[in-house]
């Protein structure tokens, strides 16, 4: 009965063209395209999997970041948007299918294979998957950690260890309210390991979306000072 009144006042219905059932039908999905194009995090040179570029790696901790799709589209702007503003959870699959797409279309199937082989190895039980961390009080806020459901959803579709032992420390202002600077100070220290010696292994750090790279790095950071060979952001988009 209860199931029933949410569906009647608050029904599942495809955020833009309102087929009921989904909240993105298969039609409007087909309309948000990849990332067509990979760069630097830092200065933005288009190459060809987001690796940080030789005159940048010495101010980053992280390897490169793979960029799903981008945040100028409209329909996946927003799908984010009320994934993590209006707590609409069941989103969080919908946008790891997404990012799986652009795994098998971008890396398996093109010549992204090899690159990504060697940095990562998907196939390898020596690669990591591992969400970015809330903090307890932004978790409780929003009732789940939007890149640990994509993270889960993700890891297990491709068959790979997921790993939860990244923890954040204390609560900071969100970050999509600060400035380059400011993001950079406001996420110094704040993540811990928790886990066991992670010497050699690849990791992949999932999180929804990139501006500065700032919360990246500083998670990088952490893990590399706990022994990671190589760390890869993985993100839904870039604004």
């Amino acid at each position: 009965m209860l199931k029933l009144l949410k569906d009647i006042l608050f029904p599942v219905e495809c955020l833009f063209c309102k087929k009921y059932g989904v909240w993105l039908c298969p039609n409007c999905a087909a309309t948000i395209k990849f990332e067509a194009h990979q760069s630097c995090p830092s200065c933005h040179r288009l190459n060809a999997w987001g690796e940080l570029c030789v005159d940048c790696q010495k101010d980053f901790f992280f390897d490169g970041i793979f960029v799903a799709g981008d945040y100028h589209d409209q329909k996946l702007a927003q799908l984010i948007k009320n994934y993590k503003y209006n707590f609409l959870k069941d989103l969080g699959v919908v946008l790891a299918d997404f990012m799986i797409g652009f795994i098998k279309e971008k890396i398996f199937i093109n010549s992204y294979k090899h690159i990504l082989n060697r940095t990562l190895s998907l196939s390898s039980k020596n690669t990591l998957v591992i969400p970015v961390p809330l903090s307890s009080k932004r978790q409780r806020w929003r009732g789940f950690n939007q890149a640990e459901i994509i993270a889960d959803y993700f890891a297990a579709n491709l068959n790979l260890s997921i790993n939860k032992d990244l923890k954040r420390l204390k609560h900071k202002s969100a970050q999509a309210k600060l400035s380059e600077a400011e993001r950079q100070k406001n996420i110094d220290g704040v993540f811990v390991w928790t886990g066991v010696d992670i010497k050699g292994k690849r990791i992949i750090l999932v999180d929804d979306v990139s501006t500065t790279g700032a919360t990246l790095n500083e998670g990088a950071k952490v893990l590399k000072a706990a022994g990671a060979e190589a760390v890869w952001g993985l993100v839904i988009a870039s604004n």
